[in-house]
């Protein structure tokens, strides 16, 4: 479920990445927001959609990955980093995208690495 227009999303994405920072630097703002900031929750509820909107998840702060994936999406999206990205593949570069989903990497990315990090106490 996409939710980069919520207004908490891209406020987020402007507060954690700015106006000035390259693409890459706030991919990297995002994903240590979701990593840490977010606590892992295998017990989060997931049995209705909402449960999986970044907007959703920004209130509750707490969620198990698939969730998490999708804000980490979101403030990418939220942020314009895919426009980015899809421009420098244009241009001829390869382009290797790691994030918690995989499948979201690769309609991007030429290659993909998915990557999971679970803090321990989380």
């Amino acid at each position: 479920m996409i939710d980069s227009n919520h207004p908490s999303v891209p406020s987020l994405a402007l507060e954690l990445g700015g106006q000035n920072l390259e693409p890459s630097d706030r991919a990297v703002r995002f994903f240590l927001f979701v990593r840490d900031e977010i606590c892992y929750d295998p017990c989060t509820p997931l049995d209705l959609l909402h449960h999986y909107r970044a907007s959703s998840l920004l209130e509750r702060k707490r969620a198990f990955s698939a969730p998490k994936a999708s804000l980490l999406r979101d403030l990418r999206k939220a942020s314009a980093i895919d426009r980015v990205i899809l421009e420098l593949k244009s241009q001829g570069m390869s382009i290797l995208l790691a994030e918690q989903n995989l499948k979201s990497a690769l309609k991007l990315a030429d290659y993909g690495s998915r990557i999971e990090h679970i803090r321990e106490g989380s």
